[in-house]
């Protein structure tokens, strides 16, 4: 955070200012315009030594000889990198770019310490109506929709992966999550008052749709449901691409101090 401060005392605007590019004063957390690039810009910072490190392990089961045979065939590096390299990478990339959107569709933490009530991503904003508003039934329905998400997008990532995967995650889902699932679906079909009755009732009495009618027409869970959207995709995106020269300097590069680098990122 101290990276983007809006004074001379952060790294963004001190190099700005003496490049003449702002006047060292730019607030990148109270401009609207800068707050979305700024959460891509952190979550990108937090999340690419994980990627170079998932690249690197998918580069190190790439066969040696295979390079060497493709050398003595007269193939130039960038003929090997598409022909070997790329191809043989591909499963890694697959499971790379599953974990990091998942993992960006549910991102909570940078908008919830940076941005606080300011801006929400689709978790902060579930958050915030359940512990400010005291709104369970809305809170809820906001779960469930960023529940049913994450899992229609793995389940359709994971089907074109290979079917074990898929049926590894189906098993994971039911076992691991399917309960709490159960619990905030229950709670979104249920009504204020019988909310707030005891003994909770495991299914409602008389299921509605109020809440999610509610959440899916309030304009801050659609801008909470874009920001989460937009950080998720640039995220993965600029994560997978970061990350993967990363991975494969430190996997297929000499130079100088690669070792050390190496355990800068561990």
């Amino acid at each position: 955070e101290w990276m983007l401060h809006p004074t001379r005392a952060g790294l963004f605007n001190t190099i700005g200012s003496h490049l003449g590019i702002t006047d060292g004063r730019t607030d990148f957390f109270g401009n609207a315009v800068l707050q979305l690039p700024s959460m891509i810009t952190m979550d990108v910072w937090k999340t690419t030594p994980f990627m170079a490190l998932l690249l690197l392990a998918g580069l190190s089961t790439i066969p040696s000889e295979l390079y060497e045979a493709a050398e003595v065939d007269g193939a130039s590096k960038i003929k090997q990198f598409f022909s070997i390299t790329l191809p043989l990478l591909r499963p890694t990339l697959a499971v790379a770019l599953i974990f990091r959107t998942l993992d960006s569709l549910r991102v909570f933490d940078i908008f919830q310490v940076v941005l606080g009530n300011r801006r929400y991503s689709m978790a902060s904003y579930a958050q915030d109506v359940l512990l400010s508003q005291r709104d369970m039934g809305l809170s809820s329905a906001a779960s469930v929709i960023i529940f049913v998400l994450v899992s229609v997008f793995a389940v359709l990532s994971i089907r074109t992966s290979g079917r074990i995967l898929f049926w590894l995650l189906v098993a994971v889902i039911f076992v691991y999550l399917m309960f709490p699932f159960y619990w905030a679906l229950v709670s979104a079909l249920k009504s204020q008052a019988e909310l707030i009755r005891t003994p909770a009732t495991l299914w409602p009495d008389d299921p509605v749709l109020t809440n999610f009618r509610a959440v899916l027409s309030n304009d801050r869970f659609i801008r909470a449901l874009l920001n989460s959207t937009i950080v998720a995709a640039c995220v993965t995106v600029l994560s997978l691409v970061v990350g993967s020269f990363a991975g494969y300097a430190l996997g297929k590069m000499r130079f100088r101090g690669k070792q050390p680098a190496l355990y800068v990122i561990i």
